[in-house]
């Protein structure tokens, strides 16, 4: 049987070698083994007809686009014919797009930093940080040339992500549904084997420039230099907070910081950040306690001794296909005799914004010797809190969920929680043009809360700062409310309170 974890740790361990060749048939034999399960998945589970299984399973219904273009893969596959990049074997962008959206849901780092779908796009423009978007007074050739420099033309397609996709003609008769499911596996495999240590160590040189690189210093042979290492010993605020001041300044003004990601090593998450951050309290529970929010992203890419820690959004990165075509045929290696090897083509490029988004961190030294019990005088902890999260009752939709026109990372950041009296904290954003949400144009802009009730129940109310809002609705799992910091809403289903939340402690981003 397949081990999906031991052959990608065999696999990352082959990708470390100098030797394409042996990256490339490390890539090909994990890729022939997904194809093996999957198809002996699917063979398992298509004649059952139901809907439920196949998508539990991943398998999605496609639209009539999607099958053409499948079906016309197929033919050629099936014909062994070769496809070039004049060819129009084309990924319809829906499937781009649901890679894309699994990535952002599956892997916690897409879904932190501004990553962007740019198929068929070969320039973007970008907005470096701290840097004037308008102005007040004439328009002098002062302010032209400084309003140019807050913008950055950023050409997306100038480094190559290709993933193998050996696929065996048997495998061809499971038909457009399979071969989908397969694709799209294949590429999200891709995109995040190759993507993540890019992002975090990338050297610049035809890969993206990585969050530890500086974006400032003397490029040799295409490769940028890494910043020096700063030394970092603990999550106390004293130490903390100047060290997240550093993040708040760049060479052209200022900005304010409401979160951070800090990643890490797995072994040093858990032989030196867990230890630094767990305390006991009063009542015998052990809690992760932080004086500020940070997301905890772990990774091999990393060395041990080493951390990232800044600012997720000031990182851009486009992946795409190009407008000519998304799989083509490949002779470079040849695994198998008589069988032709086929590409899915992405390009992209990835950098931070500014040099002063992320600190590089020597985490050799970080203090695990702090106090781990907490006296019921200093048990507030966490903004304030000690409670566990209230998974049983509410849970916090995926980002890539719509709701009534706007997915929830517009509303919310990925680091909002709900504690057990009902708090909740992290990050909200300020929407705008929410017209989905209500008719009313004053209630169209604002701060909006999404959650999935877990409590089911033929009717809900809804009581606003104690008064009822909405009585005995329809239940319905998935909810929106527009709040404000001083708003409380109380949950009830079928007459029995369920939550009341708070919003004290949540931070409402401009």
């Amino acid at each position: 049987m397949f081990n999906v974890e031991e052959n990608k740790k065999e696999l990352i361990e082959k990708l470390e070698s100098d030797d394409p060749k042996i990256q490339a048939a490390a890539m090909y034999k994990y890729m022939e083994n997904v194809a093996n399960q999957l198809a002996e998945e699917y063979t398992a589970i298509k004649d059952t007809q139901d809907s439920n299984i196949l998508k539990s399973r991943g398998y999605r219904v496609l639209t009539s686009v999607e099958e053409k273009a499948y079906q016309k893969l197929i033919d050629k596959m099936r014909a062994q014919e070769s496809i070039d990049a004049d060819d129009d074997v084309l990924l319809p962008t829906t499937v781009i797009q649901t890679v894309f959206d699994n990535l952002v849901q599956d892997h916690p780092i897409f879904a932190e930093i501004d990553f962007q779908n740019v198929t068929g796009i070969t320039e973007m423009i970008t907005r470096k940080s701290a840097t004037a978007g308008a102005w007040w007074g004439k328009l002098t050739d002062e302010v032209k040339k400084e309003l140019e420099e807050s913008f950055e033309l950023e050409t997306v397609n100038v480094n190559k992500l290709s993933a193998y996709l050996p696929i065996a003609k048997a495998y061809l008769d499971l038909g457009p549904t399979w071969l989908d499911k397969f694709v799209r596996t294949v590429l999200e495999e891709s995109i995040q084997l190759g993507s993540e240590k890019a992002i975090f160590t990338g050297t610049g040189n035809n890969e993206p420039i990585g969050m530890n690189r500086n974006i400032e210093g003397s490029v040799s042979a295409g490769v940028y230099p890494e910043k020096e290492a700063v030394e970092f010993n603990g999550f106390e605020p004293d130490i903390l907070f100047p060290m997240i001041s550093k993040l708040a300044k760049t060479d052209t003004g200022y900005r304010k910081v409401t979160k951070v990601i800090f990643i890490v090593n797995p072994v040093d998450y858990y032989a030196k950040v867990l230890p630094a951050i767990t305390k006991l309290n009063a009542n015998g529970n052990y809690l992760q306690t932080l004086p500020f929010p940070i997301t905890f992203i772990q990774t091999e890419f990393l060395t041990e001794g080493k951390a990232i820690m800044g600012l997720g959004k000031q990182y851009f990165y486009g992946v795409g296909g190009n407008q000519k075509g998304n799989i083509i045929y490949s002779d470079d290696y040849k695994f198998l005799e008589d069988q032709r090897t086929y590409l899915a083509k992405l390009y992209g490029q990835g950098k931070p914004k500014d040099n002063d988004a992320f600190l590089y961190l020597d985490i050799s030294n970080l203090n695990t010797t702090t106090e781990t019990t907490l006296s019921e005088e200093n048990s507030v902890v966490t903004y304030g809190l000690e409670q566990e999260t209230m998974a049983d009752k509410v849970t916090i939709p995926a980002q890539t969920k719509e709701l009534y026109g706007k997915n929830v990372s517009d509303m919310i950041g990925t680091d909002v929680k709900v504690f057990e009296d009902g708090s909740v904290v992290g990050t909200l954003n300020k929407v705008t043009g929410y017209t989905g949400f209500s008719s009313t144009t004053e209630e169209q802009e604002g701060y909006y809360f999404p959650f999935t009730l877990n409590k089911s129940g033929s009717k809900m109310t809804f009581k606003k700062n104690g008064v009822i809002s909405k009585k005995n609705i329809a239940w319905e799992a998935d909810n929106v409310f527009r709040v404000t910091k001083d708003d409380t809403f109380e949950v009830l289903v079928d007459g029995k309170s369920v939550v009341t939340f708070n919003f004290e402690y949540a931070t409402f981003e401009e």
